[in-house]
């Protein structure tokens, strides 16, 4: 049976002629008929949909027509669009059916961020910053080298897995090194980066690409401030030499220039022809420490130990040592904001923990062997004022 012929009978037989399914030809003739919803069709069989198709553009039907072309069943809707073409072809007007709105894929959730680690700063002002970025099979760590002074001085890429770094994660709480978070990391690349554009110092090899995968551009304004100074915190100053006993600071030490400086005082006074005491030679050794420290420590380079101990007293707080914690931050208020009175105490030993190694500066011949001296090993760096350095 043809489409023509099956269109014809659908128009005037409620009986479904031999070879049809009664029920959908009762579906097709209330289409047909006006009856049901034309979705309905999506059910029929391919020839009698056909033919059904036929009968309505027999009628110039375009409804029933359309709204199968919109249906989201395709052989039914493809089948429609045919029948649509027809009735254009006709002269008779329908309607396309409107574009069916294209589903956005469902957006891939952004990977978990991963904690960054952060060593707490040397001497020098220089810390180690490790950013740990996902990569398709497995991590890319950026190990880079900040100093408070020059920026970002050091960077090496490495590559990595994530158990490997979580296993660095657990062993970093036993360790000086401190978690912290992606946009931490950002924020001290980004002053970092500043004092690159400020000093003109060029960014180590790799550095710009690293800059670029992490958006990192300069600060725009400084680190914000320390905390003001507290009450106690003159009281606490007074015990400020008592930090460079703490492991993290027994190597910090002055510039190589100041070291010098200091290497040549001492040995002034050795050599000095005036008839001091021993005792009177240590006082005016120590007055030029002093003098020295407090001479170095302009509010520029009290702003940077300043915030270099306030970084370490995290590290003493969380590895159990309150006490120096305590002391560390009241001396980084102090410095930063240049509090009155009392001098730093951690400032003027910065300089003075040296002299702990100086053979004892008295009247005799300064090539003399001195207990000190005798003690010195191989491996030991001396100025050549007499100055072991730690």
């Amino acid at each position: 049976m043809t489409e023509a012929s099956l269109a014809q009978l659908l128009r005037t037989s409620p009986e479904a002629p031999e070879g049809q399914d009664a029920r959908a030809w009762e579906t097709a003739r209330a289409i047909l008929l006006q009856e049901p919803a034309a979705e309905s069709a999506e059910t029929l069989p391919p020839l009698l949909l056909s033919g059904l198709l036929e009968a309505l553009v027999l009628e110039r039907r375009t409804g029933p027509i359309e709204a199968m072309a919109s249906s989201p069943h395709k052989a039914t809707a493809k089948a429609a669009r045919r029948a649509q073409y027809r009735l254009r072809s006709a002269g008779v007007a329908t309607r396309s059916p409107s574009p069916v709105p294209a589903v956005a894929p469902p957006e891939a959730e952004a990977p978990a961020e991963l904690p960054s680690l952060l060593s707490p700063p040397d001497g020098s002002g220089e810390s180690v910053l490790i950013v740990a970025q996902g990569v398709k099979g497995g991590l890319l760590l950026h190990e880079v080298v900040l100093s408070d002074e020059a920026g970002l001085v050091g960077y090496q890429a490495l590559s990595g897995s994530r158990h490997a770094w979580r296993r660095s994660l657990r062993d970093a709480r036993a360790e000086p090194l401190r978690e912290i978070s992606l946009d931490e990391a950002r924020g001290l690349l980004a002053f970092a980066l500043a004092r690159n554009t400020a000093t003109h110092a060029g960014l180590p090899k790799g550095a710009d690409a690293m800059l670029q995968r992490l958006s990192v551009q300069p600060a725009t304004t400084p680190p914000p401030p320390l905390p003001v100074p507290e009450d106690a915190d003159a009281a606490l100053a007074l015990r400020g030499a008592e930090l460079h006993d703490e492991p993290e600071l027994r190597s910090w030490l002055p510039p190589e220039d100041e070291l010098q400086r200091l290497a040549q005082a001492v040995e002034e006074l050795r050599t000095s022809p005036l008839a001091l005491s021993p005792q009177q030679r240590a006082e005016q050794m120590q007055e030029r420490v002093r003098a020295m420290a407090v001479a170095f420590f302009t509010p520029e380079r009290a702003a940077l130990y300043a915030r270099r101990l306030w970084l370490t007293a995290d590290v003493f707080e969380r590895t159990g040592r309150p006490r120096a914690a305590q002391l560390a931050r009241a001396e980084a208020r102090r410095l930063f904001h240049q509090a009155p009175g009392v001098f730093s105490g951690f400032a003027e030993a910065l300089y003075g923990k040296l002299l702990r190694h100086v053979s004892p500066v008295g009247a005799g011949e300064a090539g003399a062997a001195q207990p000190e001296a005798a003690a010195v090993g191989p491996q030991e760096r001396r100025t050549k004022g007499g100055l072991i350095l730690p």
